[in-house]
C-alpha cells in the first residue's frame, strides 16, 4: 500500500472513532466533549480527502478551511463547507459552552453525514 494511502486510512479510521467518541459523550451529556470529536471527526476526514486525493499533509486550521472551501466547490456541493462551517462552531463550544443538548444533537447528524460524504469521496472514486 503507498504512504498515502497508508495516511488516508488511517485519518478515515480516526474520524469514524471520533464519530463514535462523540455519539458516546453526547449520551453521557459531555456535551464539551462531544462536540470537540464531532470537530476532530470532521478535520480527520479533510485530511484524509486532502493526502488521498493531493497527497499533501494539513496542519494549519486556516488550510483545513481553505481546502474545505476548495473541495465543496470542487465536487459541486456547497453543503460539504456550510458543514464545515458548522463543525467548527463545535471546536469554539469546548471553549465556551454555549450550545445545548439539542443543538450538539443536530450538529451530530450534520457531522455524520459530512463525515460519510468526505470518506465516501475516497472509498467511491
Amino acid at each position: 500500500m503507498p504512504p498515502e494511502a497508508e495516511e488516508a486510512e488511517k485519518y478515515a479510521n480516526l474520524a469514524l472513532k471520533y464519530l463514535e467518541n462523540a455519539a458516546e459523550e453526547l449520551s453521557r451529556g459531555e456535551l464539551e466533549k462531544a462536540g470537540e470529536y464531532m470537530w476532530g471527526a470532521v478535520v480527520e476526514a479533510i485530511k484524509c480527502v486532502l493526502v488521498a486525493k493531493k497527497g499533501i499533509k494539513v496542519a494549519k486550521h486556516s488550510e483545513l478551511r481553505r481546502y474545505a472551501r476548495e473541495l465543496s466547490r470542487e465536487v459541486g456541493d456547497p453543503e460539504i463547507f456550510r458543514a464545515f462551517r458548522e463543525a467548527e462552531s463545535l471546536h469554539s463550544n469546548f471553549y465556551e459552552a454555549m450550545l445545548e443538548e439539542e443543538d450538539l444533537l443536530a450538529h451530530f447528524d450534520s457531522v455524520r453525514l459530512l463525515v460519510s460524504k468526505l470518506l465516501e469521496l475516497i472509498r467511491g472514486g
